[in-house]
């Protein structure tokens, strides 16, 4: 929610569908696979690789803690670089609109407003969601599996079938082999395809899992405030300390959201191939 001419606010963008593609690929993003970073760019933990996974429930556990390492970086962002915005590039016209920057003297980007309001978005939560469906139904339930997670993770590196090139497919080996290899990769992906998507009918399994998983990124996100990291509670006491007045303590409100409105084929131009059957970019 937003305090209309009280306060200001960040819609922050925080992807979440790498996150799934860097629980498979221990901590890195399948979009910066290739010959420069090799399996991924490194942006969390070093997980398990996939063939020492063995448990929907073990992905699972990694997604959420690769997702923690991702807000504990934003919030790291926030409080060591919240107000640098102010002095280069202030909003006069706006602060003399908001309460709170004519009592303070302060401008809306320099901690002037009333309250202020932080929204770290889940970019991208119903192909991640999607996405650790179609790990779960193809590797890991008994009844429908159809691949290993190492295979679902060699699919992603080669855009499902469509990029079969190298580090990720040896052309020595012909255009026979890459061919064949393709068309399994390429099999796989309507397997991914024909599973049910969230939003898109009623498959109550998939929606009580969605809001599982959703219910647990929220908390992710409130506990990471609220139990920050030393380095993030000692930004942010120096925050406090800096834009206080005698009448109100500066404090963040912390509104995690989904980010369905706005720039989805940007953000969607920069995701790789993920596991829900989408293709690279």
């Amino acid at each position: 929610p937003v305090i209309l001419s009280k306060s200001e606010w960040a819609f922050s963008y925080v992807p979440i569908l790498p996150v799934v593609g860097m629980a498979m690929n221990q901590g890195a993003t399948f979009s910066g696979a290739g010959w420069i970073h090799l399996n991924g760019m490194k942006t969390g933990w070093n997980s398990p690789a996939p063939e020492d996974i063995h448990s929907f429930d073990q992905i699972m556990e990694i997604f959420y803690k690769q997702y923690k390492w991702l807000i504990d970086q934003f919030f790291h962002s926030l409080m060591s670089s919240y107000g640098a915005i102010g002095p280069v590039c202030p909003s006069p016209l706006f602060s003399a609109m908001v309460d709170g920057c004519m009592e303070t003297g302060r401008d809306m980007t320099n901690g002037g407003a009333e309250y202020h309001i932080v929204a770290p978005m889940m970019c991208g939560i119903t192909n991640a969601i999607n996405a650790l469906y179609a790990i779960k139904s193809m590797v890991y339930d008994r009844e429908t599996a159809v691949t290993t997670l190492p295979e679902l993770r060699q699919a992603l590196w080669t855009n499902w079938g469509h990029s079969m090139v190298e580090p990720f497919h040896n052309v020595l080996a012909g255009e026979a082999r890459a061919e064949a290899v393709a068309a399994r990769y390429k099999d796989l992906r309507q397997h991914a395809l024909a599973l049910p998507k969230f939003g898109e009918g009623g498959n109550a399994d998939l929606k009580a899992f969605a809001e599982e998983v959703v219910g647990r990124c929220v908390d992710i996100i409130h506990n990471a405030f609220e139990n920050p990291l030393p380095g993030t509670a000692q930004a942010y006491d120096a925050l406090k300390e800096k834009y206080s007045t005698p009448d109100k303590p500066f404090a963040f409100t912390i509104t995690p959201g989904v980010g369905t409105f706005e720039d989805n084929l940007g953000l969607g131009a920069t995701m790789a191939a993920s596991p829900d059957g989408r293709l690279s970019g």
